[in-house]
């Protein structure tokens, strides 16, 4: 197989700092510094020679920097909401209506609530982004105020869009099998990292079908997926016993797990009635999720042949027998290695 991976080093030179460096689908090298936590680096593919080296402080929870600033500032406030200058619609749904803004230069994007019917959505989104902020796996916050939040603008959108932007002639260069199965292993990472946060185990709930799952997340300039949309991310406590929904009407199809869909033929749906699910409802959706990441790429079938019994388990009816998001990223890992011990022009073992 011809197929060329990235792979990255880290190395730590004395306490404070710490150099990662990346090589990318087309073998250069990106590096990664960061000074005592204060700078984060990486190749921007937005800029116009492609990959140029962007970088902006790492900041403490209650302030936010974007790419060029020389120091961390404080969230905006609605003080600030005078400097910020809507420029244009984004998009938008039942929750929020997304638009691109400036702020002293800066491109940014306003989150406002779109209807009344919704605030409580509205402001358990909010509230999400906040307690996951100074994670490289979610949006980063840059304000607030009222029924409005700012977060950083990402050029690309969301993954909805993958398949066009691999078809342009800047990003063409990484439609390779492995930039796309490194995005299967990206997504999983956040799932992981979502099941297992300090604030609970959440549940990507914005996920009954295909095109709403992607356009939950965007993909940076530095080529990673972050989660966006956080409107729906209830808590799983097993220990207490509790379970949960996802909203109060009923779910068809099969992107959705089995039990998200109504047990009872003999009745019409009752919410009521309805039982509840937990995180391994995520885990039913990767097989698809993923096999839309590698699309048709050159040695799919290869790559899905490996995959073939981690998918089958991840699909299982009994929710009990599919395995975790991090028994997933595990043996995405241990495939990505395999693939590696295959190829003979990959550089390092990731």
């Amino acid at each position: 197989m011809n197929i060329q991976l990235t792979a990255a080093i880290i190395l730590p030179v004395v306490a404070s700092i710490t150099i990662a460096w990346y090589y990318t689908q087309d073998g250069d090298s990106n590096i990664e510094i960061s000074l005592q936590s204060r700078l984060i680096c990486w190749n921007d593919y937005t800029s116009e020679n492609n990959k140029e080296l962007t970088c902006r402080p790492d900041c403490q929870r209650g302030y936010f920097s974007l790419p060029g600033m020389s120091s961390c500032h404080p969230l905006l406030s609605c003080a600030d909401m005078k400097e910020v200058d809507i420029v244009e619609p984004l998009g938008g749904g039942a929750v929020k209506m997304v638009y691109l803004a400036h702020w002293k230069g800066y491109k940014i994007v306003v989150n406002t609530l779109a209807t009344d019917f919704h605030t409580e959505d509205f402001e358990h989104g909010l509230e999400m982004v906040r307690k996951f902020q100074q994670s490289s796996h979610v949006i980063q916050l840059i304000g607030s105020c009222g029924y409005s939040f700012l977060t950083e603008y990402h050029q690309f959108g969301s993954l909805e869009n993958l398949s066009n932007l691999l078809g342009t002639e800047k990003l063409a260069p990484y439609n390779t099998l492995a930039f796309r199965f490194k995005l299967c292993i990206n997504y999983v990472n956040i799932l992981e990292f979502l099941h297992s946060s300090q604030h609970g185990a959440r549940i990507m709930c914005d996920s009954n079908d295909l095109r709403k799952t992607l356009n939950q997340y965007l993909l940076t300039s530095g080529l990673r997926i972050v989660v966006n949309d956080l409107d729906a991310l209830p808590e799983v406590d097993k220990s207490a016993g509790k379970n949960i929904k996802c909203g109060h009407v009923e779910l068809f199809g099969d992107f959705v797990a089995p039990e998200q869909l109504w047990p009872f033929d003999d009745r019409e749906f009752n919410d009521i009635e309805m039982p509840g699910y937990d995180e391994k409802t995520d885990i039913w959706k990767i097989p698809k999720v993923c096999a839309h990441f590698l699309g048709d790429a050159l040695d799919v079938s290869v790559l899905s042949f490996h995959l073939f019994k981690i998918h089958k388990q991840c699909q299982s009816v009994d929710p009990s027998q599919r395995p975790t998001a991090k028994e997933v990223v595990d043996e995405y890992q241990r495939v990505w290695k395999l693939f590696e011990l295959e190829d003979e022009q990959s550089h390092f073992i990731c």
